[in-house]
């Protein structure tokens, strides 16, 4: 189906692309969120708009598909789009601030290894972000799965900065990392970040560290 539709070209794609994103339907603005990188040359502020307004339905799988289309088109698109998933980063919509954090995954996945560095200051920038919305996809789904498996190396070097940052919250996140299964597996070569966590008072903190090492355990005990 996507093959089909991509045969339309320039301004008829992008036409039937924003009619999708526009629609009602949750299906027709699933296709438009497939279509939405092919289509993008051909009208970039509609679609940004379209698909921003598409990342904030009331649907989650719409919005699970705005954000994949996002992360999908920074492949293509990046000098373009790049300052677009900065703004959602921002934005008072958590969902769009979440989206935000499922595009950079994706775009983290498949990026030139020398960009993942680049992906993870603007995800250790959200880190203190306050809705448990875009905590659940941050640490423990983006940085600690998707990132860790990708450059181990570089998000350790992330963990041990962010570990230091003069935020509660902040210092849980670096801590949910660990929730995850890659970087659960990274754990005996971060004993330095633990080591701080452990040291630190926060209750929140100390929370978030108890179900890191739950994790740690049984990594270790299925290695």
């Amino acid at each position: 189906m996507r093959q089909v539709l991509a045969r339309r070209e320039g301004r008829e794609l992008a036409t039937l692309d924003l009619e999708f994103l526009r629609a009602e339907s949750p299906g027709a603005q699933e296709l438009g969120a497939l279509l939405f990188s092919s289509a993008y040359p051909y009208a970039p502020a509609e679609l940004r708009a379209a698909l921003g307004d598409a990342a904030q339905s009331e649907h989650w799988e719409v919005r699970e598909w705005a954000a994949g289309a996002l992360g999908e088109a920074l492949s293509a698109h990046l000098g373009d789009l790049w300052p677009v998933v900065r703004a959602w980063t921002k934005s008072p919509s958590d969902r769009l601030r979440r989206a935000a954090v499922l595009a950079l995954m994706e775009f983290g996945r498949v990026c030139p290894p020398e960009d993942v560095g680049k992906v993870l200051d603007i995800l250790g920038d959200m880190l203190g972000d306050p809705s448990p919305y875009v905590q659940k996809s941050l640490a423990p789904f983006a940085i600690g799965s998707a990132l860790a498996q990708r450059d181990g190396a570089v998000v350790a070097a992330k963990l041990r900065e962010w570990a230091h940052r003069d935020d509660d919250l902040v210092r849980a996140q670096v801590a949910l990392v660990f929730t995850a299964k890659p970087a659960a597996r990274m754990a005996p070569r971060l004993t330095d970040v633990l080591d701080a966590l452990s040291s630190d008072p926060s209750p929140q903190v100390q929370r978030a560290l108890k179900k890191a090492r739950r994790a740690i355990a049984n990594a270790q005990s299925n290695a």
